[in-house]
């Protein structure tokens, strides 16, 4: 009698919960970038986020808005990819990219995070993994 053998660990971890850990991270990482842009708003500069990188919204007086709406959509992608909704993914995806220009162009405005850009290009290859839209795709069928 042969004795199975266990299992090869899989990419797709999961958490007790039941969700692909780096989902559980995606998740925490957008609600943590929605205080970031509550506390710019309320005029908080800490490392990586400054007056530099909203001075044209400045200029037109929009900052606190722009940035409170910033925050909002953060939050809710964030409780959306937990609940695995697709719509969550793709405004997740769409807030990856746009940080990732941003992060870019912050070289160029002499106000280079290394460290906020890495995590902006590890976001975008994790969620374009095909085990997580796979598992998103499986969650609800929400996908158009």
């Amino acid at each position: 009698m042969s004795t199975p053998q266990p299992s090869a660990p899989t990419a797709d971890t999961r958490a007790s919960s039941g969700r692909p850990f780096g989902l559980i991270v995606v998740s925490v990482l957008e609600a943590l970038a929605a205080l970031s842009f509550l506390a710019a708003a309320a005029g908080i500069e800490f490392p990586g986020i400054n007056g530099k990188q909203f001075a044209i919204l400045d200029s037109y007086n929009i900052v606190v808005p722009v940035l409170g709406a910033l925050s909002v959509a953060a939050i809710i992608a964030a409780v959306g990819l937990w609940f695995r909704l697709y719509w969550a993914w793709v405004v997740t995806v769409l807030f990856t990219a746009i940080a990732l220009a941003i992060n870019l162009l912050a070289y160029a405005w002499d106000n280079p995070s290394p460290g906020r850009l890495l995590i902006y290009v590890v976001m975008a290859f994790y969620l374009n993994q095909g085990s997580l839209r796979a598992y998103l795709d499986a969650g609800r069928g929400l996908r158009p």
